[in-house]
């Protein structure tokens, strides 16, 4: 989930060859993002930018930013302890958004953001 502001945004994991579905948490605090998947967790960073004006260079830290940024499109990567990984691209429109994830061994998931 993404927590703006003090609103919880949840990310949904799909699994596109079927399977238990994956949740996670990001957070505006140091924009850190949290993922449960296949019996792993993986932690790390996103990154908001605007389609207008290319890549963000850099995080932002105010739920301000977050608000202004609508459809914007996002990336976000995060590793599990074992090395394993996951990346995402997606579009966030300030409340939700849509998007596509692929973790290291090249496994495709679709990924929900909902408030």
């Amino acid at each position: 989930m993404l927590e703006l502001g003090g609103c919880a945004y949840h990310l949904t994991i799909y699994p596109r060859d079927g399977g238990s579905l994956g949740s996670g948490v990001a957070q505006l605090s140091g924009e850190r993002v949290t993922i449960s998947l296949k019996e792993k967790t993986y932690t790390g960073t996103y990154v908001l930018g605007t389609s207008y004006s290319g890549w963000v260079s850099g995080f932002r830290g105010t739920a301000g930013y977050f608000s202004e940024l609508s459809g914007s499109n996002g990336r976000l990567f995060a590793t599990a302890k074992d090395g394993d990984s996951i990346r995402c691209e997606y579009q966030y429109d300030g409340i939700s958004g849509v998007g596509t994830c692929e973790d290291k061994a090249g496994n495709m998931y679709d990924m929900v953001i909902k408030n």
